[in-house]
């Protein structure tokens, strides 16, 4: 109802209650860590739901430190049921909500009893023993042969303790529509990429086709035409992305059956599709969004450009090069690819 002079509620008129009189500030110092802790599990790698209700549930109650945002009325009221006047009452917050350091503290004990380091316990009995299945390359520590070239395009990664909304800079889809254009005369060998599965999942394997065909995606990416399987891979399990920190990467090869040679000015599309809606790492753009056709890297040799995003919501066989994500709305290739200049560079 509104009083004199500014709005009441009751019988109790609060309008002339300055800015610090109606703030709580103890609330929202909650609010605000509240908020940082979701940030850090919305950008953590495991999408662990039982870590979220942990961590959410550590602030439903106040801390000591501001159990004296006490009020006598007004806009907040009486929020509690009981005769109190506080928003909360005052509980010992959990200083390990999701048990890990407990968790550690036990397998130090074991690892004593069995007569053995930590890290060897741990290696032994606590690490997730699934390995990727298809080649593993880690691009930093590759010796190339004195004809190859290796073209390395890599996903954006989150500061750990970002605020930032989780617009995906780094992200993930079924798949991905990507072109290839040559500036010089040369083969290409290899293609490797990523999973932007979480690195927790347990269902992980995934059956991955490669398509490809001359000429650009553009135009083409709801039709069969030019479209040729250059090789598949089912069951497999690929390396998966690090979003949330910077690594020294590591890409799984994916299944191109034979080299294909590009001339100078050439371009070759290419997609590559997979039976899990995280199943292939992407980067997408700060601010806007890719448009198919958009120059996402370079070197000297090879220009990589954007495409568009197959669409598989239950079954990829009938929906791969008929239906897609988004019209305009494309994604950028994250991997790396090797090739063979027709004149050896220096």
């Amino acid at each position: 109802q509104g009083g004199k002079g500014g709005a009441s509620q009751g019988n109790t008129d609060f309008s002339a209650w300055d800015t610090t009189k109606k703030s709580v500030p103890g609330v929202l110092n909650a609010a605000r860590e509240v908020r940082n802790w979701m940030n850090r599990v919305s950008l953590s790698r495991d999408d662990d739901e039982g870590l979220t209700e942990s961590i959410i549930s550590e602030f439903v109650f106040s801390d000591t430190e501001w159990e004296v945002t006490e009020l006598a009325g007004g806009a907040g009221g009486r929020m509690s049921a009981g005769s109190t006047d506080t928003y909360f009452k005052a509980q010992a917050r959990d200083t390990d909500p999701s048990k890990r350091l407990r968790l550690a503290e036990e397998n130090i004990l074991k690892a004593a009893e069995l007569g053995m380091t930590y890290k060897e316990y741990l290696e032994k009995f606590v690490v997730d023993k699934r390995l990727p299945t298809l080649e593993v390359i880690r691009p930093s520590k590759r010796r190339l042969g004195d004809t190859e070239e290796q073209f390395v395009s890599t996903p954006f990664s989150y500061p750990v303790m970002s605020l930032l909304e989780r617009v995906p800079y780094g992200t993930a889809w079924f798949g991905l529509f990507f072109e290839v254009e040559a500036l010089e005369d040369l083969t290409l060998t290899a293609l490797f990429t990523q999973s932007g599965q979480y690195w927790r999942e347990k269902r992980d394997l995934v059956n991955v086709t490669l398509y490809s065909r001359e000429g650009p995606a553009r135009g083409f990416e709801t039709s069969p035409e030019g479209w040729e399987v250059m090789g598949t891979a089912d069951d497999a399990r690929l390396t998966k992305a690090n979003f949330t920190s910077s690594s020294n990467p590591r890409y799984s090869r994916l299944p191109l059956d034979r080299p294909l040679p590009l001339a100078a000015g050439q371009t070759r599309a290419f997609m590559v599709v997979t039976t899990d809606e995280r199943g292939i790492s992407l980067r997408a753009r700060h601010a806007s969004a890719w448009i198919p056709g958009d120059e996402t890297d370079r070197d000297d040799c090879l220009v990589v450009r954007a495409g568009l995003l197959p669409v598989s919501e239950e079954s990829l066989s009938h929906k791969a090069l008929h239906e897609v994500y988004h019209p305009i709305n494309a994604g950028a290739f994250v991997g790396v690819i090797d090739y063979e200049p027709a004149v050896p560079r220096d």
